[in-house]
């Protein structure tokens, strides 16, 4: 987001412009995220005459605009955002989801495990979107412990897939 942002340029004579957004899941990808964001920004640059309160990224994400109190070297400065779908316990939402995962995997590989010396499973990480911090991936590591049947359990973001943690290692 702030990248993004930071693209509208320089205020150019306008006033800058606080941007508070908000965030409803599922999310796109990163790069169809990126693209639209930057249609967003282009459109507020050329509504300047008469600038929108509130601009859409499609279902999951809304901008509201409000008037900074001061010009900033870019026109659009994050003011602040939300996460309509965090509830504060995404650790353990994503460890309940994690143990179903792994039990269903383990049965639907049962029947031929043997052909592989070595398993590993990735799942796309549609709980923390790889937002997790080092004491969260601790956590998460020291509640699952041992997962019998894979040697690797990998969890990639769907937004961004080259963000990825091996919640095992």
């Amino acid at each position: 987001m702030v990248k993004a942002l930071r693209a509208s340029g320089p205020p150019d004579g306008h006033r800058s412009w606080y941007v508070h957004y908000t965030v409803r899941r599922p999310l796109p990808t990163w790069k169809d995220l990126a693209k639209s964001l930057g249609n967003v920004v282009q459109e507020f640059r050329e509504r300047l005459d008469d600038p929108p309160a509130e601009l859409r990224v499609g279902r999951a994400i809304r901008l509201r605009f409000l008037p900074a109190g001061r010009t900033y070297d870019t026109l659009l400065v994050l003011g602040g955002s939300a996460d309509h779908d965090s509830g504060g316990f995404v650790v353990a939402e994503l460890l309940r989801n994690l143990k179903i995962c792994i039990a269903e995997k383990n049965r639907k590989v049962a029947p031929v495990r043997h052909k592989y010396g070595e398993w590993w499973l990735a799942l796309e990480d549609r709980v923390a979107y790889g937002a997790l911090d080092r004491g969260d991936v601790r956590e998460v590591r020291e509640a699952l412990g041992h997962v019998p049947g894979f040697v690797k359990v990998l969890l990639v973001s769907p937004i961004d897939p080259t963000r990825g943690i091996d919640i095992l290692a």
